[in-house]
């Protein structure tokens, strides 16, 4: 599909956190939207879902994220791994941080645009599908070798990670930007005119075919 003539500067904003198991099941739909929409480009915005004080041990929430596994598995038709749940359940189970990821999706959102959204969304597969843990750089260096992706990917922190993203200015941007939207859930999408500024929400549907169908609704009054 072509867009509007007069939507060349319009992008397509995406809300995403990279330990959102709903952005996990949204994937299949923006690789449709990039079939039928390929001129409109898609731009990350991250909110922080769990970030500075709601950092906590993964598994505080892995009773809560079993229960609603069936509804995401019903709604999206994509569910965590046992892998997953032998991560965030076991002894030694890591930090739910959204933090370290954060950071290197900005990272890549500098050194190769382009391909930021396929990185987020393979930070996602490893995680859900594969039970990797995103606080760690070999996660991480993982996913930008196969992506062909070259530069520093510091997930900040003396450590080896950091849970805050207070310190990061890019970062900073996407929180100010995520509270211009009343981004309070994710994922969320929005038309936005780059000139003006003006947006606009875009009810989200987790079956591909019918959001292209609600997207192209929306280019036409946006």
């Amino acid at each position: 599909m072509s867009l509007p003539s007069s939507a060349a500067p319009i992008v397509l904003l995406y809300g995403y956190d990279p330990l959102c198991g709903w952005c996990y099941g949204f994937a299949p739909v923006l690789k449709a939207v990039q079939k039928h929409y390929p001129g409109l480009p898609i731009e990350i915005v991250m909110g922080g879902l769990m970030v500075d004080d709601r950092v906590q041990p993964y598994s505080d929430m892995a009773a809560y994220i079993r229960n609603a596994c069936g509804m995401l598995e019903q709604v999206t038709g994509r569910a965590p791994s046992p892998a997953f749940f032998s991560l965030i359940e076991g002894e030694d189970c890591p930090m739910a941080s959204s933090a370290p990821a954060m950071r290197a999706v900005a990272a890549v959102r500098q050194i190769a645009p382009e391909k930021t959204l396929a990185f987020a969304s393979l930070l996602q597969d490893l995680h859900f599908e594969q039970g990797k843990d995103l606080n760690q750089l070999s996660t991480i260096e993982a996913a930008a070798t196969s992506l062909a992706i070259e530069g520093p990917l510091d997930l900040g922190g003396e450590e080896g990670y950091s849970t805050s993203i207070l310190d990061h200015p890019d970062l900073q941007a996407d929180v100010i930007l995520a509270r211009q939207l009343e981004l309070r859930s994710f994922p969320c999408l929005y038309l936005m005119d780059t000139a003006s500024k003006r947006y606009m929400v875009v009810p989200k549907d987790y079956d591909p075919d019918r959001f292209v169908a609600i997207l192209a609704e929306a280019l036409t009054r946006f």
